[in-house]
């Protein structure tokens, strides 16, 4: 059963959450694969700027034990930010 619906994907459950945003299981419509998407809501008069900076450090990194980028996505009409990270069971 789905939780919420972002663009593209349909989460399936809440994984957790903290001061900057959301982190569901989800499902990529388009990609058709499974993904963890962390969903940041950037409140009103606040630049996207700042927080663009974990996403751009991620996007660098390549490592075993760090969960791997697959890009971003910026919702101009709701302010919201979502992040598509690697699905890891």
């Amino acid at each position: 059963m789905a939780t919420a619906q972002y663009g593209r994907y349909t989460c399936s459950a809440l994984l957790g959450k903290g001061g900057s945003g959301r982190v569901y299981r989800a499902w990529d419509t388009l990609l058709e694969r499974d993904v963890a998407l962390k969903v940041v809501d950037v409140p009103p008069g606040e630049p996207l700027e700042p927080w663009l900076v974990e996403p751009r450090l991620l996007a660098r990194l390549r490592h075993p034990h760090v969960v791997g980028l697959n890009g971003i996505e910026w919702r101009e009409a709701e302010r919201r930010l979502l992040i598509d990270l690697e699905w890891m069971d």
